[in-house]
């Protein structure tokens, strides 16, 4: 599955509890369990109480799934999700080592 600019369903985004290295963080879509594979970069707003939002970037893809290239660099888009589902049990055990 790939992200693109109408994309405004669910994802979700976890990771393993003892390795956060970032190929191990997996995005998908809530929906469909699909891993959405063109993201390459993914900011969490958490305020409790008022919003949860992922601000995504991804590649921008024409119709056969290729890469869309100015002067020979990928091109880059950015989406909003509102209430993203996010599975924060990795962020939790990291922090309670830190804290012992």
């Amino acid at each position: 599955m790939r992200m693109t600019e109408t994309f405004k369903r669910r994802v979700r985004i976890r990771g393993k509890p003892d390795d956060l290295i970032g190929f191990n963080i997996v995005i998908e879509d809530v929906e469909t369990g699909e891993m959405i594979t063109n993201i390459c970069k993914a900011v969490i707003t958490l305020i409790p109480g008022e919003l949860n939002m992922v601000e995504f970037m991804y590649y921008a893809e024409d119709q056969a799934d290729h890469l869309i290239l100015h002067n020979g660099q990928p091109i880059f888009k950015e989406i909003k999700v509102h209430f993203p589902e996010i599975d924060l049990t990795a962020l939790e055990r990291l922090q309670k080592e830190r804290d012992t």
